[in-house]
């Protein structure tokens, strides 16, 4: 018997994809209002599940809503288009309510399933009604949601191409354990003394490693220079020689990056991430040409019980910012999704958040409780690093206040 979904489109696609990849109907039939279509939030929609492999791009229709206030015209317009013969699935989760008192009062009378995902547990799919009584009320919806189905749904993509990404991963993985033992002794201290010009072109064509580059700390760390060498092919002793770029980004604070994308890949499993990436460059899928923009950078992200975290690092002592500002850019970057279910951490080395003993001060721990950015500090940071437990990882993992 074919099968039919009916989802109601809103801004969170999350719940309706998660729906499509779970009964895998053989058509799907949008309801949207005027002010959705305006967004296109349901060719968003049918984007995100053609990149996860479902393409309905042929078996759809799209129904519009007059008025998102009348259940009456949700019901008419289903009417319409039913007949016999098919199993209706009815997602009442998006929309507005009155479209799902409609939707609702549709499949009662044609004797539909009625389904729902409650926010609190976006993996399951309660059923209201069946039309076998002895069916199961809840089932799991497990879909391996991607970072790009995500951020597509809202009207976003990944600007850095798919083997860029890889070209990084590949990086990581060969610098990981150099990473891991800077974090395991680092306090704030830079690696690298650089002037802006040196800077600055270093980033963009590499440098010629020389003593007088390294910090007094690094120098005083022969085990560490000996961790860097091996990784980068220097001279173990003075740690001279060439650079590129990607190295040079390592050594001026890209290691913390590292170090936790290198650390969440190791317990994916366990802490139950995935798609975790480095880098990533976002930005807005349909722009006006000349009003792009600059991208937004996720320097750690990850997909975890469908939600997207995503992970700031900053690195050395961060003086600049006694205040904690950049609690405010997290936020803005991850509001601007427009996702309810987004999380946001920081890690960081910077003294001046933290107390003599390590931990936050409770000036910025208010702070970041107000905008529910978890916060890891250069002690927690160097406790991963010597013995990664679950309880700190779920700090971010979570990208929730614990």
């Amino acid at each position: 018997m074919d099968k039919t979904l009916v989802v109601l489109i809103s801004e969170q696609h999350v719940p309706n994809l998660l729906s499509v990849h779970h009964f895998k109907p053989d058509s799907l039939v949008m309801l949207q209002t005027d002010e959705m279509a305006r967004r296109e939030a349901g060719a968003r929609f049918l984007d995100a599940l053609r990149l996860g492999g479902m393409d309905y791009s042929e078996s759809h229709r799209s129904l519009a809503v007059p008025s998102a206030d009348s259940p009456d015209e949700v019901y008419r317009l289903l009417s319409e288009v039913w007949g016999p013969g098919a199993r209706w699935i009815v997602n009442l989760t998006g929309g507005t309510k009155p479209m799902s008192i409609g939707a609702w009062n549709f499949g009662v009378e044609k004797c539909a399933d009625l389904a729902y995902s409650n926010v609190s547990e976006p993996g399951r799919i309660r059923y209201l009604r069946r039309q076998d009584p002895r069916s199961p009320v809840l089932e799991d919806m497990k879909h391996d949601l991607s970072i790009r189905e995500f951020l597509t749904g809202y009207g976003f993509k990944v600007l850095k191409s798919q083997d860029a990404i890889d070209a990084s991963h590949e990086r990581a993985r060969g610098w990981f354990e150099t990473s891991r033992a800077i974090a395991r002794e680092n306090n704030g201290e830079d690696l690298l003394s650089l002037d802006e010009a040196e800077r600055k072109r270093a980033r963009s064509k590499g440098l010629r490693l020389e003593t007088r580059h390294q910090t007094e700390w690094l120098r005083s760390r022969m085990d560490l220079q000996h961790s860097i060498a091996a990784s980068f092919a220097l001279a173990g002793g003075t740690l001279a020689g060439g650079l590129d770029k990607y190295q040079v980004e390592f050594l001026l604070g890209g290691w913390l990056e590292v170090f936790f994308w290198g650390l969440l890949q190791e317990r994916s499993r366990d802490l139950g991430v995935r798609d975790v990436s480095l880098g990533l460059q976002v930005g807005p899928a349909r722009t006006a040409v000349g009003d792009e923009g600059p991208p937004n950078e996720l320097d750690v992200s990850f997909i975890r019980n469908f939600q997207l975290t995503t992970i700031e690092c900053k690195s050395g002592g961060q003086d600049h910012d006694p205040q904690a500002e950049i609690l405010y850019k997290i936020e803005a970057v991850m509001e601007g999704f427009r996702a309810l279910r987004v999380g946001k951490c920081l890690a960081t080395t910077a003294r001046s958040l933290a107390d003599a003993e390590g931990h936050l001060k409770d000036a910025v721990r208010r702070r970041a409780r107000l905008y529910d950015c978890a916060v890891i500090t250069a002690r927690e940071i160097r406790v991963l690093a010597e013995q990664p437990t679950d309880e700190l990882l779920l700090k971010a993992v979570s990208g929730r206040w614990r």
